[in-house]
């Protein structure tokens, strides 16, 4: 046996079989040479396929994407991945050809979403006026209605002419309007807030997903390390996310400050930095803490014109996880592929040494 077989042997990896008595040294060479090398194989490989049925499904369970290969560079790596959630989005939507088929099978990657309510709720438009001017706009038949919060929206599944997101009404009545968007730009937010609480829910089953996710987050928000924190009432999960970054408390002054040698600007109350950096504060919660991501945080409200969008820290955050785990698919993909040669090459190399005459080998 060779060094790498006896190594396999102490760590309990493969068991040590005696050579059978019956068999010539020659085909105990050829066997020992293949078995060895499948064995090695079979346990890399199986560990392999635990770790791809792992971040495959945490991928696909939301959508069945196929991703590209990203981009290097940050702006068209964004670009690859929107236009790859869209593309799906439209895709879905084209199979809606009536409303008792929109009712029987949902909108499919979101339905389980939905259905957990985190404050949005889909369904067929019902308002005869409202849906008449949004097939007048449009001219697509089936038309989605999402009602966040008290604001509704308008969602052609296929318009069949173009139109603006926004609000729209009769010139004869301009009192009744309605918000409309186009499903894709509509959709594609949605997504974001599932995708994280997507994660979010394996995170609670999985050390490797909240360590993930935590990581991420300090990436993103690393402009928070600059300062010392007061530690009057500040909630568990930020000091658990100060902590992470390598704070120590400082009892004698009641703040977090970072280890001695380090530079931090003054004190600084977290009530007071909080309300100017809400959206900051409120993504790390949602990291560190217990709960979900709702809807609510997409709707931007004012006077009579109402949008849908993803703030800033969200858009960026939602990047840096989906890029993270499509990078992951990718390379276990290549993984897998190298893998197979070598299988390939194994199994040339034993059919070489058999074929060898004996006069050659002796």
């Amino acid at each position: 046996m060779n060094e790498t077989t006896n190594l396999f042997i102490m760590l309990g990896l493969i068991e040590d079989k005696p050579d059978k008595s019956n068999e010539s040294q020659e085909d105990k060479d050829c066997m020992n040479y293949l078995s060895e090398g499948e064995r090695i194989l079979s346990l890399a490989r199986e560990k392999k396929e635990r770790v791809v049925f792992k971040t495959h499904n945490l991928t696909v369970r939301l959508c069945d994407l196929k991703y590209p290969r990203l981009d290097v560079e940050e702006y068209k790596a964004k670009q690859q991945i929107q236009s790859a959630i869209e593309r799906e989005i439209k895709k879905n939507l084209k199979e809606i050809k009536t409303e008792e088929c929109l009712s029987s099978k949902g909108i499919p990657f979101l339905l389980h979403f939905v259905n957990k309510n985190y404050g949005c709720k889909i369904e067929s438009a019902s308002n005869l006026f409202e849906k008449g001017l949004a097939r007048d706009v449009s001219r697509s038949n089936i038309i989605l209605t999402i009602k966040i919060k008290d604001t509704t929206f308008y969602l052609p599944c296929s318009p069949g002419k173009r139109f603006s997101n926004g609000s729209y009404h009769y010139k004869s009545n301009p009192r009744h309007f309605i918000h409309m968007y186009h499903a894709e730009n509509f959709f594609y937010p949605l997504f974001g807030i599932n995708w994280l609480n997507q994660l979010k829910m394996d995170s609670f089953d999985d050390p490797d997903i909240e360590d993930t996710m935590k990581h991420l987050i300090r990436d993103l928000v690393s402009i928070l390390e600059n300062y010392k924190w007061d530690m009057t009432d500040l909630p568990k999960w930020f000091s658990n996310y100060l902590i992470d970054c390598g704070y120590q408390e400082d009892t004698i002054h009641n703040c977090y400050i970072k280890a001695a040698g380090s530079e931090s600007k003054p004190s600084t109350l977290y009530k007071d930095y909080f309300k100017s950096h809400s959206e900051v504060f409120n993504l790390l919660s949602f990291v560190y803490g217990d709960s979900y991501l709702s809807y609510d945080i997409l709707l931007n409200v004012s006077g009579k014109s109402a949008m849908i969008d993803l703030p800033y820290y969200y858009r960026e955050y939602i990047f840096m996880t989906l890029r993270h785990y499509i990078a992951n698919i990718h390379d276990l993909a290549e993984e897998e592929k190298h893998r197979n040669e070598l299988k390939r090459i194994v199994a040339r190399a034993y059919q070489t040494k058999k074929n060898i005459p004996k006069h050659v080998v002796h």
